[in-house]
């Protein structure tokens, strides 16, 4: 399995919570495939990362919360590749809203790109998303 957990930064949960891990110290003589959890961070409360008493929490690197089955505050993203995902929604939002309006070659071009990026983005994210779950 993969790796989600990279290094500190702000990572999002199998319920949608923010955690933001704050140091990853692997065990002396940590073999690859032993199961540990080194990454160590806050468990946040509200969206935006502020506010006292957030919750504590350690993770394996795969994200796993718990060593055996799954958990709600597994994390399985970084905000980067949720911020992703929620670019990708948002451009079929921009193409219903101008679907059937007269625009100048220039900007039908664009939209075409932009309407094909996002289903390569899509079939790629999914892809992705599959094989970490």
């Amino acid at each position: 399995m993969n790796n989600i957990i990279t290094g500190p930064g702000v990572y999002k949960t199998r319920n949608g919570k923010k955690v933001t891990i704050h140091e990853i110290r692997q065990p002396p003589g940590h073999e690859e495939g032993n199961t540990s959890f080194p990454a160590k961070g806050s468990i946040w409360k509200n969206e935006k990362c502020i506010g006292t008493n957030p919750g504590f929490g350690i993770w394996q690197l795969n994200g796993k919360y718990r060593a055996i089955g799954d958990h709600p505050l597994d994390i399985v993203a970084s905000t980067v590749q949720a911020q992703i995902l929620d670019v990708v929604r948002n451009i079929d939002k921009l193409l219903l809203s101008v679907n059937g309006l007269e625009m100048p070659p220039d900007i039908n071009v664009a939209l075409t790109n932009i309407a094909n990026a996002q289903q390569d983005a899509e079939r790629l994210i999914l892809k992705w998303y599959e094989s970490h779950n």
